[in-house]
């Protein structure tokens, strides 16, 4: 009792660490331990490191070095697990060794004082085998059942693979801990620390060095024009009904185009293609044929190749449809967003679902491997009833891919939000109600939870992408395919060279002046440095892949700005980590863009506003 009132008290939790049998001179038996570790485990699961707590520390007179081989044996991926077995070699004479083993222990972390307090079993042997049930049990990793997948490169024990599709209820309190202001990391570093201007001869000379170490490209084209103004969305747009503009913005991109190719000396390799908005279908199938021939008449298309497109139900015809196909492309994503009419009303996007319905429909037919339908929680006047009316509606459908998007309120930069009454939005505890409702249905209908508000049906290619840790993430958000640069043309489209990240100029006259000039329509952008490179790597293995090896060199500036960020994450189970690396739980997979936080370090090391980036949920 001495011991367990000497701990810290502000973790609830720790008042559980400390349970020990206290050996005074009598045997603590099997079914005493039993007993202990079934009455420690009946409290909250949230702390999945701290259900090994209880792992004994089984000693016999003649077999003292027993622990050190059983610690040996233990999986390595948590670098804390390498004390949580320690033993205190108690004898009859020597009770206070736990407490000599402890003091010598790291002490960066005050809870992990008592992850060592062991029950010290004496006159009875026990097995390795019941040591090893005992140690799968308290930590939660699958049983038998479930395969044993040799990770070399990240860790240097075999770990074991939770499957894809568990579903994990996530606490309301963990929510609101977690719901703050916080990038997507669709780059790093993100956009709020790039610098306000860029060189652009350093920009050109590394398009350069960049295309001639991979000539596979990732082309992004942003198409700006709509026909009207959702009020709810915070892209670049325009709105006109003007549709003589199409013609010249379509010169202007393939100008821009065409500097790019001047600084390509052999033909690029297209594997990924998208036309972003805006509304790409405002523009004329007739026009858009015009375009894309243009884009891919110097250009290789392999034949694993991803071209996609944005559609809006309500103007995208068949013949959009059958045009692009026919000129490779091969998913489509569709804005549903609400099916409910007040909703669509408030937000200026009255869409009959049947438009919804129709297009879907018409993909399917014409041949397009993967439909994707957008859906947005948190709206005005959203209530929980309505959106499982969407969702619903949505799962009639069954789409190969759904995009749960939160909707970012960001009045101070999307001034049509401005247009909202703010006591329509759903307050924070209903927004997060809506999450968890819309999470678990789509998860109930056998979607795999991808990350960052993204799912998708088991045979899509993204699952099979993120199974096989190939997926990527990049401005147009995951994708399975991996390129050397992406190519952003367009207004306000952003370029990533890997060395580098550019974005062109906001305004469609500013664009048109730049390009009509001969000149790059870029204006601002970062160059990475090797650190912005290493933590680059770190975040896109958190998003993409839920794991993350950390290298050696690195371990000095982890320490510095990262290791306590993950402390505080696995307090609350959304991580398992060590100086070797992390893994994702399956509750972290919730809260993917918070994990990323730990590795950026411009945000760890400087004073943000509170209103740069929207909130996690």
């Amino acid at each position: 009792m001495a011991i367990l009132l000497g701990l810290p008290k502000f973790e609830a939790h720790f008042r559980a660490d400390c349970l020990v049998g206290f050996v005074r001179g009598q045997f603590v038996t099997l079914q005493e331990i039993d007993a202990r570790y079934r009455v420690s485990t009946g409290l909250p699961k949230f702390e999945a490191h701290f259900r090994a707590d209880y792992l004994g520390v089984f000693v016999l007179e003649n077999i003292r070095e027993a622990p050190l081989e059983i610690l040996s044996g233990l999986p390595k991926f948590e670098a804390h697990f390498r004390a949580d077995c320690l033993v205190g070699f108690v004898l009859e004479n020597r009770r206070e060794a736990p407490l000599a083993i402890l003091s010598g222990l790291p002490k960066f972390e005050a809870h992990f004082r008592a992850d060592c307090l062991g029950v010290f079993i004496r006159g009875r042997f026990v097995t390795l085998q019941e040591i090893d049930a005992r140690y799968r049990v308290s930590t939660g990793l699958p049983d038998a059942r479930y395969p044993i997948i040799p990770d070399t490169y990240h860790f240097y024990a075999p770990r074991h693979l939770l499957p894809l599709q568990s579903m994990q209820q996530v606490s309301l309190d963990l929510l609101q801990k977690y719901n703050v202001p916080i990038p997507r990391y669709t780059s790093y570093p993100t956009v709020p620390y790039w610098d306000e201007t860029i060189d652009v001869s350093t920009w050109k000379s590394l398009f350069t060095q960049r295309f001639d170490e991979s000539r596979e490209i990732s082309l992004y084209l942003h198409l700006p024009f709509c026909e009207s103004l959702c009020t709810f969305c915070g892209c670049n747009k325009r709105i006109t009904t003007n549709h003589t503009v199409e013609e010249t913005y379509m010169l202007a991109l393939l100008k821009e185009w065409e500097i790019y190719r001047a600084m390509m000396p052999h033909n690029p390799v297209i594997r990924e293609l998208h036309l972003g908005g805006g509304t790409p279908t405002f523009f004329s199938p007739g026009n858009l044929k015009y375009l894309i021939e243009h884009i891919l008449a110097d250009s290789d298309v392999p034949t694993e190749h991803e071209f996609g497109f944005e559609g809006h139900p309500n103007n995208t015809t068949r013949e959009h449809l059958q045009t692009l196909f026919d000129l490779g492309f091969n998913r489509v994503s569709f804005g549903m967003q609400d099916s409910n009419p007040e909703v669509q009303k408030v937000i200026n996007r009255i869409q009959p679902h049947a438009n919804v319905v129709q297009v879907v429909q018409w993909a399917r037919e014409i041949g397009y491997e993967s439909v994707n339908l957008d859906l947005v929680y948190g709206l005005p006047l959203q209530t929980l009833p309505r959106l499982e009316k969407t969702i619903q509606d949505a799962l009639e459908i069954k789409p190969d891919r759904i995009a749960f998007y939160s909707y970012a309120h960001v009045p101070w930069t999307s001034k049509a939000q401005r247009l909202f009454d703010e006591n329509d939005l759903p307050s924070a505890d209903e927004k997060m109600q809506l999450y968890q409702v819309g999470k678990k249905r789509f998860m109930v209908a056998g979607y795999t939870d991808i990350g960052m508000d993204h799912f998708a049906l088991p045979g899509d290619l993204m699952v099979q992408a993120h199974e096989a840790g190939n997926l990527h993430r990049n401005f147009m958000g995951y994708t399975v395919q991996q390129t050397g640069m992406l190519v952003g043309l367009g207004v306000s489209s952003i370029s990533d060279i890997y060395y580098g990240f550019a974005q062109n100029k906001k305004t469609i006259q500013e664009y048109y002046e730049q390009i009509n000039r001969g000149e790059l329509a870029v204006f601002k952008g970062y160059f990475l440095d090797e650190v912005d490179q290493k933590m680059r790597h770190y975040i896109l293995d958190v998003a993409c892949r839920g794991k993350a090896h950390f290298a050696k060199e690195d371990l000095e500036l982890l320490r510095q700005y990262t290791f306590h960020e993950l402390d505080e994450l696995a307090l609350d189970d959304l991580v398992t980590w060590g100086e070797h690396g992390l893994i994702v739980t399956d509750l972290g997979k919730h809260f993917i863009r918070n994990i990323c936080k730990a590795f950026d370090l411009k945000l760890l090391s400087a004073e943000v506003q509170k209103k740069t980036f929207s909130q996690a949920v």
